[in-house]
């Protein structure tokens, strides 16, 4: 045994993010980087989520897909974008159909017709992307689902979204909220 202390922080969301820093800050003694980082970016989400709120009469829905070279998945509330898109107030269509969380049914997204889908890559983004182009993006119907017609089928940026954005966490939610709600972030 080392006999050195150490700590294990779990970040999947803002509060987790905000506990673990918190943590960390305190014990090198710099709660001024703990406002900086922390409690700053805690009232930027606030703003985005408070404004969104007070505006939205119906709630968008949207689809989250993580891609990877050999294939994708969707993804519902066990991952930081599906928190962020939920406290942005939209609806997953994958939380209503579980089957797509194992294969992207493109029949069951016919069926809901997102207004928005979102995707992440993993690994090689090109490969990731190929992915998509020689998979589910071949069958004519996704040609005319909405969210495709209408330019709000959107690659995220790996950095706000498949890595923790960390102190980044309001840029994260401001990404998101200016493209689902541009009335409201012009």
């Amino acid at each position: 045994k080392a006999n050195i202390s150490y700590a294990f922080f779990k970040v999947e969301e803002f509060e987790d993010y905000l506990d673990m820093l918190k943590v960390c800050t305190d014990i090198i003694e710099r709660k001024d980087l703990y406002e900086e980082n922390g409690l700053k970016v805690e009232k930027e989400i606030e703003d985005i989520l408070s404004k969104v709120d007070s505006e939205i009469e119906e709630k968008p829905t949207v689809l989250f897909v993580r891609a990877f070279s050999s294939g994708a998945k969707a993804k519902k509330d066990d991952n930081m974008t599906c928190t962020m898109l939920d406290n942005l107030a939209t609806i997953n269509i994958a939380a209503k159909h579980e089957s797509l969380l194992e294969d992207l049914s493109i029949e069951e997204i016919i069926e809901e017709d997102p207004d928005f889908i979102f995707v992440t890559t993993m690994g090689d983004e090109q490969k990731a992307i190929d992915g998509l182009k020689n998979g589910i993006e071949t069958n004519p119907a996704w040609s005319n689902l909405s969210a495709v017609k209408n330019n709000r089928y959107i690659l995220l940026p790996k950095q706000l979204f498949h890595y923790k954005p960390n102190n980044r966490w309001g840029e994260s939610y401001g990404y998101l909220a200016e493209i689902i709600y541009p009335e409201i972030f012009e």
